[in-house]
């Protein structure tokens, strides 16, 4: 399904880290499913915003399924030959949450 400024989302996935450690997340057997969302918007012509959403399910090795999401919101501001894109992105498992700021900057050649 894909409208001019919606498009319909689902993403299955699979993640697994063969050490744990204690100093980053290493997932178990991380299983999600996820259906959701991305609104965008041009402004100006070349301005893009974009934002999504991804509710859905997940389970890891200790856990049993359980509500997991993603939500990121980012915006791509042209600058001459040059695009700045800051982002900011929230992400949910069974047994870890985060969040990150980023700041993308493009040129093409």
């Amino acid at each position: 399904m894909e409208w001019n400024f919606l498009k319909g989302i689902f993403r299955s996935g699979f993640d697994q880290m063969d050490k744990i450690s204690p100093n980053y997340y290493s997932p178990q057997h991380l299983q999600t499913d996820q259906c959701g969302f991305e609104l965008f918007h041009n402004w100006n012509q070349n301005t893009q915003v974009k934002i999504r959403y991804l509710p859905g399910i997940g389970k890891e090795d200790t856990t049993s399924w359980d509500f997991i999401q993603e939500a990121s919101v980012s915006a791509s501001v042209p600058v001459g030959r040059l695009s700045i894109e800051p982002s900011f992105a929230y992400y949910m498992t069974p047994t870890y949450r985060s969040h990150s700021y980023f700041l993308n900057l493009g040129l093409p050649f």
